[in-house]
């Protein structure tokens, strides 16, 4: 009895070494010196892109937040249930404003809806204002980025584009995406945001 009560301790105190490799960790770097060349800036939307209800990767699966995603783009479900089934977006305003009820997309259990909340025009000003790198355990890291849109409040802050690691969506908008740790910002895409003048 004294070694089955010997062998449960140690595997309880194994455990949490066990799935600390799989934490989700997440770290504001807003504030560090080494973002005040992103932190602030403005960029030019270079793509017709949708803002969508969608989950955020600086959070549990559960938390919810905007995503701005190009058209003919995906978006995938990140559930505890490993569905990550996708949500692909209309190339065009005129394809989604044909049949907006298309792209509605609701999960069974009727949580984490996904669906678009409205349409972003490409020449879009964007002014970033917060950076989280997320640790996705083995996986890595990746940015991801926030920011709003010109002459919005800024508690309409949205995520631009996918996390590399999150399984979020394609594409991811950032160059280098999971290249943390190195002191310097993530750089965007030109396809998707361009500096503004």
């Amino acid at each position: 009895m004294r070694a089955a009560s010997g062998r449960l301790l140690f595997l309880l105190l194994l455990l949490p070494q066990l799935l600390s490799g799989c934490a989700l960790i997440n770290y504001d770097e807003t504030e560090k010196p080494y973002m005040s060349g992103l932190v602030g800036k403005r960029f030019i939307l270079v793509q017709d892109s949708y803002l969508i209800d969608n989950e955020c990767t600086h959070g549990s699966w559960a938390e919810r937040c905007l995503l701005l995603q190009v058209g003919g783009g995906m978006v995938y479900r990140a559930d505890p249930f490993g569905s990550g089934s996708g949500l692909k977006l209309p190339v065009s305003f005129a394809e989604y404003d044909a049949n907006p009820s298309a792209y509605a997309d609701v999960h069974a259990f009727g949580y984490q809806k996904r669906e678009i909340v409205s349409e972003v025009p490409k020449g879009t000003i964007i002014t970033v204002t917060r950076v989280i790198s997320s640790a996705w355990g083995d996986s890595g890291s990746c940015w991801t980025v926030y920011g709003v849109l010109d002459k919005q409040p800024a508690d309409t802050s949205m995520q631009l584009g996918p996390c590399a690691f999150s399984g979020q969506g394609s594409p991811v908008w950032i160059h280098h995406a999971y290249d943390i740790g190195n002191d310097k910002p993530p750089v965007f895409d030109t396809k998707y945001l361009t500096p503004a003048p």
